[in-house]
């Protein structure tokens, strides 16, 4: 390991952690961005490209992807090093998205955004491991805040940035946008990621990297496909969640046998790593909800349009990045994480019972508020729950806890995506008659087209339109009622992760370069 100085026991100046932490933060900026980032680009693609049926595939390619590399990314960063992966993944990140800005039909276009998936999992899992590669636990905190806050940003500024590049320029520019952001993370990266390599040789789980494509795709697909197309208890439905159960099985038995598995089983005997995680996916659940449906609120219930929905929306991110850097301030300076996991849980609580209590005459500022306190609260948990996990693991497992971490977390971000969105969904279908009325239901288009096009509702007679306003808000408010119970479950879980110490000093492990 290099001469430890006054500032961290990695040999690097402030100014150059701060320049390192800059360039993977861009780095993961990009992969969080492009995920909501075609949300507000996809009609004008598909009248481009053509292909409606193949228009979700867009996103869940890309989301799907993601979500299977992020563990396996993880462990060949554990074998090779962080500072190689990283600079394959971004690579293949901008690579992938100036042919993704090429495509000539719809078919090209969900090929390279799931190639640009591969890439993002190593984008959104490995800046967490670099702050422990360069940083002892104690000093971590502070950049894992301004690594959450990035985070959060990204997922709020892609619809913006979506509309933006339509409007002013075409939607091809939602990729290129990549290439200049991204290669100077590279270079940045390039210049100032210099750790020591261990000289030693560890075998790839490939077996192990198998059964969780096995696992993860079939769920993936019942996720995507039961709310909407086929319903949860379709032949289809079952198959696939089968598929998935004997798939999990397969991962849990090939992991307990493999010399070095992707996900060490025994990362699970850890009651602080198990419980963490645990958490980290229940709170997944409910942090999706308060992301998504806020906005329909704002768009059908308000009124506002699209670009004024994200700006609505940005008290939230503003929250986020507070909470995120205060919180990670806090425990670099007190050396104890227990009371911000609970704290965060304690506001989304509180904020999610406001959110419950939103009607056709809640203002737009009313539903700032309300996603301003939500923030607050998700701020505290996303940097808390990794320097929990980085704490409590060997440095040889610090990638693939990290990155097991952000799966397990996607993972539930992917369930409760499902879960609210068949509750949504359903509560729409039901109040619509009911709110309209039969003498007026023929007037209204099928409730599917009602979901995707505000344009359509605002374009209603009277008293038609009231009626189906009604109907979405009621349908939000109870999307929102389920986060309740699952974040009351989530405190529980929090309120008993062990308390431990943070590491003062690295581990005597040296870092792989």
């Amino acid at each position: 390991m290099q001469t430890e100085d006054a500032t961290s026991g990695s040999g690097l100046a402030p100014r150059q952690i701060h320049i390192l932490m800059i360039a993977v933060m861009t780095g993961m900026f990009l992969a969080a961005l492009d995920a909501t980032i075609v949300q507000t680009a996809i009609p004008t693609i598909v009248g481009d490209l053509g292909n409606l049926t193949q228009a979700p595939w867009i996103a869940v390619s890309y989301l799907l992807t993601q979500t299977i590399s992020t563990p396996i990314i993880g462990k060949l960063s554990d074998i090779y090093g962080r500072k190689r992966v990283y600079q394959i993944n971004i690579a293949l990140f901008i690579a992938s998205s100036v042919f993704a800005a090429l495509s000539q039909n719809m078919g090209q276009l969900v090929f390279f955004r799931a190639v640009q998936g591969l890439g993002a999992g190593g984008l959104n899992a490995l800046p967490m491991a670099i702050v422990g590669d360069v940083l002892p636990p104690a000093e971590r905190a502070r950049y894992q805040g301004y690594i959450s806050g990035t985070f959060m940003l990204a997922a709020l500024a892609g619809p913006l940035t979506g509309g933006f590049f339509v409007d002013h320029l075409n939607w091809r520019w939602v990729f290129f946008v990549n290439l200049p952001i991204g290669t100077a993370s590279m270079i940045a990266v390039q210049r100032y990621l210099h750790l020591e390599r261990v000289a030693t040789r560890r075998a790839i789980d490939y077996l192990g990297a198998s059964a969780l494509i096995v696992a993860t795709t079939p769920l993936a697909f019942t996720l995507l496909w039961a709310g909407e197309k086929y319903g949860w208890g379709a032949t289809v439905t079952l198959a696939l969640f089968a598929i998935s159960v004997v798939g999990t099985l397969g991962f849990v038995l090939i992991e307990l046998q493999a010399e070095e598995p992707i996900l060490p089983m025994t990362l699970f005997s850890n009651q602080v790593v198990r419980t963490t995680m645990l958490g980290g996916f229940i709170v997944g659940i409910a942090i999706y909800s308060m992301n998504s449906y806020t906005g329909v609120f704002l768009q059908v219930v308000d009124g506002v349009s699209a670009t004024k929905s994200g700006l609505f929306m940005l008290p939230m991110m503003i929250g986020v990045t507070f909470a995120s850097i205060c919180s990670g301030r806090l425990i670099a300076k007190t050396g104890n994480y227990k009371p911000y996991p609970i704290c965060g849980v304690a506001i989304m609580l509180v904020a999610s019972l406001l959110l419950s209590t939103m009607d056709v005459h809640t203002s737009r500022w009313g539903v700032a508020g309300r996603v301003l306190i939500a923030g607050l609260g998700i701020g505290q948990i996303g940097p808390s729950l990794t320097i929990i996990v980085q704490n409590a693991v060997d440095y040889r497992d610090l990638g693939v806890a990290t990155a097991g971490f952000s799966f397990i977390r996607s993972l539930g971000g992917s369930v409760g995506s499902a879960v609210i969105g068949a509750v949504y969904a359903h509560r729409v279908d039901l109040l619509i008659p009911r709110y309209v009325g039969q003498d007026n239901i023929d007037r209204l288009p099928d409730t599917a087209a009602l979901r995707g096009r505000p344009s359509t509702i605002r374009g209603l007679p009277e008293p038609v339109r009231s009626g189906v306003r009604r109907a979405f808000a009621d349908a939000v408010t109870g999307a929102t009622r389920v986060v309740i119970p699952v974040l009351v479950v989530t405190l529980v879980v929090f309120s008993v992760i062990p308390k431990v110490p943070l590491k003062r000093n690295f581990d005597p492990q040296p870092a792989l370069e």
